[in-house]
């Protein structure tokens, strides 16, 4: 009974050993796939990082802008005020 089966008539048996080789072929290529995969979303994620803290930073730029802004027009007019005040003494 050790004669080769082709065909249909190979057996059940046959078809699953052909079964686990292809998946076991097929599994370097889902374990380069899914480097592949984990790779390209460290990648995505390290530059949705950088773009919210280059966001921040802009952020906080100009509110310090702002910040300067308001005291310099603090400044000019508490001058302004002090200019009055001596004009009219």
């Amino acid at each position: 009974m050790n004669s080769k089966k082709r065909g249909l008539s190979r057996g059940l048996e046959a078809l699953l050993a052909e079964d686990s080789s292809k998946e076991e072929a097929h599994q370097p290529a889902k374990d380069v796939s899914r480097s592949e995969t984990q790779s390209a979303i460290a990648e995505e994620a390290n530059r949705q990082t950088a773009m919210m803290v280059a966001l921040f930073k802009n952020i906080q730029k100009e509110r310090l802008a702002l910040q300067e802004e308001a005291e310099a027009l603090k400044k000019l007019i508490e001058e302004f005020e002090s200019i009055v005040r001596s004009d009219l003494r």
